[in-house]
């Protein structure tokens, strides 16, 4: 496969998972503002709240995985990280480039049994 083809490819790719999140960043967005669909600002229904927390999960799902296309850990593909941030004109500090964010999801599944015990609650 050409160098050009795959760079489609891989923008493809980050394309479809930062439209993904954009989609569950305004749900997410839309929940705070109102509450829920049909209640009060803050007084969110179970469901509702179980709704955000996957939101925001899918939210760090999608944005760690543009952060691996955008800053790949293997040696064997940098210059590929390279070529799409000058690509897409990604800024030297961007918020993408922390291993933090790759993080967050471990972090979500080191703490599941907290979540649940309080969506338990609510």
């Amino acid at each position: 496969m050409n160098n050009e083809l795959r760079l489609h490819l891989y923008l493809e790719s980050i394309h479809f998972n930062t439209t993904s999140a954009m989609l569950y960043i305004n749900y997410v967005s839309s929940v705070m503002k109102d509450g829920s669909a049909t209640g009060p600002r803050f007084q969110m229904r179970k469901t509702d709240a179980r709704l955000v927390l996957d939101a925001m999960q899918q939210i760090v799902t999608h944005a760690g995985a543009v952060s691996r296309f955008l800053w790949p850990t293997s040696k064997n593909a940098t210059a590929r990280g390279e070529e799409l941030r000058r690509l897409l004109q990604i800024p030297v500090g961007s918020p993408l480039e922390t291993r933090g964010l790759r993080n967050v999801w471990g972090l979500l599944f080191q703490t599941e049994r907290s979540l649940c015990t309080i969506f338990a609650r609510i």
